[in-house]
């Protein structure tokens, strides 16, 4: 063993029961430091043997100082494999049980209750949420192995590989939804690093590919129908939020939250839509179309201080459904369609610069925007190419 780490076995004076037997202690030094700990043995001075560091005849107390060395040694090797170094007082509670590692499952729920405090200020719950369902499906998969949790120092590589397989087979999500729960749990290692309880990233050699897909958006055409169709007053306010969408941009939460006071006179003397997205906490100014101003003022009398009256997104989805099947649109219509349809067929596929649209849509990085621009290329490219010239 180095001269840095080295156990000593001694009678300590002053330290004796009823019997006159000295107490027998480990002095542990490391770098200069040292700390010591009792045997909870003892033994008479005439019977020890300071050269060996045991007495001359006790078997059971020459086995426990014996093992009681192992476990300093074998905890000095774990905090070296997991930090590289360490203060002698981590050695010491490592040796008595005082700071096992803290688990995945305590260290997700510690995360989970910082970014709660955060909510709306850093946050939004909608990222919150993505938290929660990694939570979920860690226990989910420690249960297949008959555990309820896991210390941090355990979620190696190998986890991270066999957690993946369970996320692919055991659920519904998609190669791309895999990834994402992948991601969250990578930002909790992370954290466990940068806070020392592991050295190395677990994540180091795993690889994210995720499945290319195009984006989906209404043509001017399809567009028009939605918003010349009749339909019953349920439809209706569904049609009115997802069209004020496309000529906005706004996503699903951001219209469900608009109020009516977000409307505000702008510097050019139009109507604009003053907030902030939800998601990334971006600040938006959007100028309305006319479209959009049409739908303000049919519901300026209406549903209190919100511009739209309250509807879950799971709902409004349903109805968007059946919209899109009464237009005859062959294409699978959701909310998170009308900020697609901005993006491309109302804005880029009418000449206005990527750098406004991306402002506009509250993007943090202008290669989110550019992302449709693609779209709108392919398209153009795969259209020309079906002319018989």
């Amino acid at each position: 063993m180095s001269e840095k780490f080295n156990i000593w076995v001694f009678l300590k004076k002053g330290k004796s029961d009823n019997s006159g037997k000295l107490a027998i202690y480990l002095r542990v030094t490391f770098y200069g430091g040292r700390f010591e700990l009792s045997t909870k043995k003892y033994a008479y001075l005439e019977n020890w043997d300071s050269q060996y560091q045991r007495t001359f005849s006790d078997h059971s107390v020459n086995l426990a100082i014996e093992r009681l060395k192992s476990k300093i040694y074998e905890k000095h090797s774990e905090l070296m494999d997991e930090k590289g170094t360490f203060r002698l007082i981590d050695l010491k509670n490592r040796v008595l049980g005082k700071t096992a590692l803290p688990s995945i499952i305590s260290l997700v729920d510690q995360h989970n209750d910082n970014m709660n405090k955060l909510i709306g200020v850093k946050y939004s719950m909608g990222t919150l949420k993505n938290y929660y369902t990694l939570r979920n499906h860690i226990v989910s998969f420690l249960s297949t192995m008959s555990l309820k949790d896991l210390e941090i120092k355990k979620v190696n590589h190998r986890f991270i590989k066999d957690f993946e397989t369970y996320l692919l087979t055991n659920t519904k999500r998609s190669n791309n939804g895999v990834i994402k729960i992948l991601q969250s749990l990578k930002k909790i290692t992370l954290e466990a690093r940068a806070l020392g309880y592991i050295s190395k990233d677990p994540f180091a050699l795993i690889k994210f590919k995720k499945t290319p897909y195009q984006r989906g958006y209404l043509t001017n055409t399809e567009l028009k129908k939605i918003e010349e169709i009749e339909l019953s007053p349920r439809l209706d306010r569904a049609r009115d939020m997802f069209v004020f969408s496309c000529y906005s941009g706004l996503a699903f939460i951001d219209a469900k939250n608009l109020l009516k006071k977000d409307i505000q006179l702008g510097q050019d003397g139009g109507q604009w839509i003053q907030t902030k997205r939800q998601k990334t906490n971006q600040k938006c100014d959007i100028p309305l179309l006319n479209k959009p101003l049409e739908i303000l003022e049919k519901y300026k009398e209406a549903n209190g201080d919100f511009v739209f009256k309250r509807i879950s997104n799971q709902k409004i989805n349903e109805y968007l459904k059946e919209i899109a099947t009464l237009c005859e649109i062959d294409k699978r219509v959701s909310f998170h369609l009308a900020r697609h349809t901005f993006a491309t067929t109302v804005t880029l596929n009418n000449n206005v610069p990527i750098e406004t649209v991306s402002k506009v849509m509250g993007h943090s990085k202008i290669s989110t925007t550019q992302i449709y621009a693609k779209i709108l290329q392919s398209k153009v490219g795969k259209d020309l190419r079906s002319l018989n010239f």
